[in-house]
């Protein structure tokens, strides 16, 4: 948590590990500048990241470094806008200047959840790249020093200093996510405002204005889509046959509840699920277990989906409405 990594310190013998790096003049003092007065190494990072997020502009056209010079000083002293791999070259060039052991790290965004597959859907575009800083007891520390406008970790510049805390919650909720589930970024930030907290108390109240607010986004996305030619997203995320069997896969789940059956969870896969209801000693009717084994090959087969499996899917799912109720 912030708290922790406020008392924390950098493990400069992975720094030492790593072997001295050259910086040209004007980098490191413009790297010890921004860090100077700092009370932990935590803030030392934060400032850093902060400088490049507030000073310069996320642009993918922007040209690739020159390779002849320091890539560094062009990016912060004559480009002024890059994208993710320069910003965090940058930053951990710099936290290397001030003492701070950094990596750079590369992956993907979260991407778009799918609840109906249980999955997270990453694409090219979600590719990233960020910092990494080593504290002796908290291990690596992402930081995203990025001005990217769709990254989980952004905020605008003039709440930065204010959010900082929270920002740092949710990059470990965020990487949490994606393994623990959705859940796991939602209870860092209750923590941070704590149960009896007034500003958790009136988030909770705020439900149906969050709701309208994700139903403006969606349908303000819906008009950019058609802007530009982009076609609708299916349901899922899929596309054809596909996000028919997506289709068809749901309605079924509505008829086993219907049919007293327990949910299934967003987590589970098809798959998952059967073998769950199995565990609890429920019978399985078989219309439901071949659709689900469809709607499996749909969701995470990557060869083509034929049109045939969903017309067996829609006679499927006629049959599992006739199943009687589970007693």
């Amino acid at each position: 948590t912030p708290g922790e990594l406020e008392v924390d310190s950098a493990d400069v013998g992975s720094l030492a590990a790593a072997g001295p790096i050259l910086v040209p003049p004007q980098v490191r003092e413009l790297a010890q500048s921004i860090v100077a007065g700092s009370k932990s190494d935590y803030e030392r990072a934060a400032r850093l990241e902060r400088f490049l997020l507030e000073n310069y502009e996320y642009d993918l056209r922007a040209q690739p470094l020159p390779s002849s010079g320091d890539a560094v000083e062009s990016l912060l002293f004559e480009r002024t806008a890059g994208y993710c791999a320069q910003f965090a070259t940058t930053m951990a060039v710099m936290a290397r200047t001030v003492g701070l052991p950094a990596r750079v790290a590369t992956g993907y965004l979260p991407g778009s959840y799918d609840s109906l597959a249980g999955v997270h859907g990453v694409r090219l575009k979600d590719a990233h790249a960020w910092v990494e800083i080593n504290f002796k007891r908290s291990g690596w520390v992402p930081f995203d020093p990025t001005p990217r406008p769709d990254s989980p970790f952004g905020f605008s510049k003039g709440s930065l200093q204010q959010t900082r805390s929270l920002q740092q919650i949710m990059r470990h909720g965020v990487r949490g996510a994606l393994i623990d589930g959705p859940s796991t970024a939602l209870n860092g930030v209750a923590s941070f405002f704590g149960d009896d907290s007034p500003v958790k108390k009136v988030a909770a109240a705020s439900v149906p204005l969050l709701s309208s607010v994700v139903l403006g986004v969606a349908l303000m996305n819906r008009a950019r889509r058609s802007r530009t030619h982009e076609p609708p997203a299916s349901a899922g995320g899929f596309e054809g046959a596909r996000a028919e069997m997506a289709r068809l896969y749901r309605r079924s789940l509505v008829a086993m509840r219907r049919k007293g059956y327990p949910e299934r969870q967003l987590h589970q896969t098809p798959g998952e699920y059967i073998e769950a209801l199995r565990a609890m000693g429920l019978r399985v009717p078989e219309p439901f277990e071949q659709l689900s084994l469809r709607a499996g090959d749909a969701f995470y087969n990557p060869r083509p989906f034929p049109h045939a499996d969903v017309e067996s899917a829609r006679r499927l799912l006629g049959e599992l409405r006739r199943v009687r109720r589970l007693s």
